[in-house]
Order: structure tokens, then C-alpha cells, then sequence
């Protein structure tokens, strides 16, 4: 089985037995996919043991962790993990057991195709940077934002498969969906991301649309879920739509 989850912040709880009741039976063939900022990876964990012990407690869990990329993330330190070819594109594993699906790749999980776009723009980016001049410890990366080589690699990876895939999982979400979640304007900082992702949402037909950044659990209609702490199980009978009017 698959399962879609939202943003976790590193937190001590964020996969336990009361967050993820049930899981003492899963197996290695039980996916957990978190919909970005997951959080386990900010300050290195060379750097932090604190963050390291995190990790190795992760690395005992029965079960599969993906993640994509939010804004919350130590993009310096993730990028020193191994990279290998895994669900058929290159992931990071940060764990045995702990993967990274990096953005604009399409991954094949259980039969099933993954378009994956991670990133967002982090409102709270002056409060990061005065964190830094005054701690010395990074915790805001300019990667937070995709860069024109990731758009680029995930127009190609659309294209390869005509449009069409069974299920996407980003951060943030389509422009034209973000008020239905916030009933607020989308931030114009991220405008060529979230307008990206509304092209993707016009163009690509798929059965699921599943993203977090928002810290709210919602069926905004019946292709797209803000996921946070609700848990959204894929059983594989979704048949993928037609691209949205």
C-alpha cells in the first residue's frame, strides 16, 4: 500500500504509532510519501546529533519513507547524500530505508507513475536569515525555489510519458488552486513555480493530485487533496482524468 502524508517538520512524533496508527505490521512494500518539508534533514546531521539520532530512529521503521523537497529543508546537506537509481530515476537515500524523490523526475512505485515537483517559497524567509547572522547556522537555502534545469528536466520527463501519469505529488500547489486553500492572493514570489504547476494541472491528465505547504487537510475537488495530518491511502483504482478545464 501507498500513503500520502503532509508536512512533518522533523518532528520527534512525525511517524509514530498515534501518526501513523497500524504500522507495526507494515513491510518494506508499504510506501509512506510525505508531501514536502519533511524536515529531518536542516542542519546536517554531522553537524547535529540531534538530527542524526532522528534519522537513525527513521532508519528502524518496517516501512519506506519517500519525501519530496519543500521549503523546509537543508538543501546543502541533502545534496551530499548518495545518489542512486531507484522507482526507475535518481533519488537520494538519506536512510536505507529513506528516500529523497528529487523534482521533475517521474517514479514508478508499485506499478504506479509519480510525477514529483517539490519546492516553495518560504514566507517566513527574513525571520531565517536574521536566525543565521545572529546563530551561524543556515537554515534558509536559496534552493527552496526549482532552478531552470529542474523545469527543464520535468517538461522532458511529461513529455516521455505523453502527459499522462497516475498520480503527482507536489509542495505548493497550482496558482488557480491556492485561493481555494488560503482565500488569499498567491504569493507573487513564487509565481513562475505555482504558475508552472497550473500548467501541469491544464496539461497532464492523472488521477491524483496530492501536495502539502499549507498545514491543512482538504478535498479541494475530486483530482486535488492538501494533505497535513490526515493519511490518504493509494489502492490503485484510480483511472487517470483528463486534463483539467
Amino acid at each position: 500500500m501507498i500513503y500520502i502524508l503532509g508536512d512533518r517538520h522533523g518532528e520527534s512524533d512525525g511517524f509514530s504509532d498515534s501518526k501513523l496508527p497500524g504500522q507495526s505490521a507494515w513491510t518494506a512494500d508499504d510506501i509512506v510519501i510525505v508531501t514536502g518539508d519533511f524536515g529531518y534533514v536542516m542542519l546536517g546531521e554531522q553537524n547535529d546529533l540531534t538530527e542524526k539520532n532522528k534519522l537513525d530512529a527513521l532508519a528502524q521503521k518496517p516501512y519506506t519513507i519517500l519525501f519530496c523537497d519543500g521549503n523546509h529543508e537543508g538543501f546543502d546537506y541533502l545534496a551530499e547524500y548518495p545518489e542512486e537509481i531507484r522507482y526507475g530515476a535518481p533519488v537520494r537515500r538519506i536512510r536505507p530505508n529513506v528516500f529523497w524523490l528529487q523534482r521533475g523526475y517521474i517514479y514508478t512505485i508499485l506499478g504506479k507513475t509519480f510525477f514529483v515537483m517539490g519546492g516553495a517559497y518560504s514566507i517566513d524567509k527574513a525571520f531565517r536569515l536574521q536566525y543565521q547572522s545572529i546563530y551561524g547556522r543556515k537554515i534558509w537555502f536559496e534552493q527552496e525555489l526549482p532552478s531552470p534545469e529542474e523545469y527543464h528536466r520535468a517538461i522532458a520527463s511529461l513529455e516521455s510519458q505523453n502527459h499522462r501519469v497516475d498520480y503527482i505529488v507536489t509542495h505548493t500547489a497550482p496558482r488557480t488552486i491556492i485561493p481555494r486553500v488560503t482565500r488569499k492572493c498567491p504569493d507573487d514570489h513564487d509565481r513562475e513555480l505555482t504558475g508552472f504547476l497550473d500548467w501541469v494541472y491544464h496539461d497532464v491528465s492523472f488521477s491524483k493530485w496530492f501536495f502539502g505547504h499549507f498545514h491543512d487537510d482538504a478535498e479541494i475537488n475530486d483530482l486535488i487533496t492538501v494533505c497535513f495530518q490526515s493519511i490518504h491511502s493509494i489502492d490503485g483504482t484510480h483511472t487517470p482524468s483528463s486534463p483539467a478545464n
